[in-house]
């Protein structure tokens, strides 16, 4: 019989592998129809990307082996452009750069989380387990692009309406310098992690095959 956290754990990926699964059908809806994306997907983007908090709970009391740390960064980055820039700026909205990372991100989440149902079970097929260790090679990148892209278009109206700077000695625009050195931020930690990701795949999938030398 299955445990109470086995159980939960494949309630919770269900769930969530149905959410962005829906969320992908919606952003190639609206790209084939022209619909605004935010208006279609935002409501729920904001219910199952904040829903993921939930991992770093699951890392901290040993539902699943992940480093806490590094589930945190990333869940908190990701909420940081969802409520700090999508949520927050029209000019974010409306920048090619939320199409960018919404893709990526729909197509990662349902990668990931197919694969996190298939462990559960034990049972993961080769393409799922390739799927999960490759396609970040291409997605990653074009998820950052997209989140640099949204932050950036979100900057000018931080800028003019100066947010929380009353709270700030001499009315410093602290929420301004906050954005801009979280996007810095970005340049020494997008490295550390896509190192990361590579070795994890070396480890999944093995090195690769070399070629044989021909004999003489």
């Amino acid at each position: 019989m299955a445990s109470a956290g086995k159980i939960y754990l494949i309630v919770y990926n269900v769930v969530q592998l149905f959410c962005w699964a829906t969320g992908f059908t919606e952003l190639v809806r609206c790209l084939l129809t022209k619909e605004d994306l935010w208006t279609v997907v935002g409501p729920g983007l904001k219910v199952y990307q904040t829903l993921a908090i939930l991992e770093i709970v699951h890392t901290v009391v040993g539902l699943v082996k992940s480093s806490p740390a590094i589930t945190s960064f990333q869940v908190f980055s990701r909420l940081m452009v969802l409520w700090g820039a999508l949520a927050y700026s029209e000019s974010a909205r409306q920048s090619v750069g939320f199409p960018m990372l919404f893709g990526a991100w729909t197509l990662a989440e349902m990668i990931r989380y197919s694969f996190y149902l298939a462990a559960l079970f034990k049972k993961q097929p080769y393409p799922l387990v390739w799927l999960r260790y490759s396609m970040f090679i291409i997605l990653y990148p074009l998820g950052v692009a997209g989140e640099l892209l949204v932050m950036y278009n979100t900057l000018p109206k931080v800028a003019a309406e100066q947010p929380f700077a009353s709270l700030a000695p001499g009315d410093l625009n602290w929420a301004y310098y906050a954005y801009v050195a979280i996007m810095v931020l970005y340049i020494p930690v997008f490295p550390v992690l896509y190192g990361h990701m590579l070795s994890q795949r070396k480890k999944a999938l093995g090195p690769a095959v070399q070629p044989r030398k021909r004999r003489d």
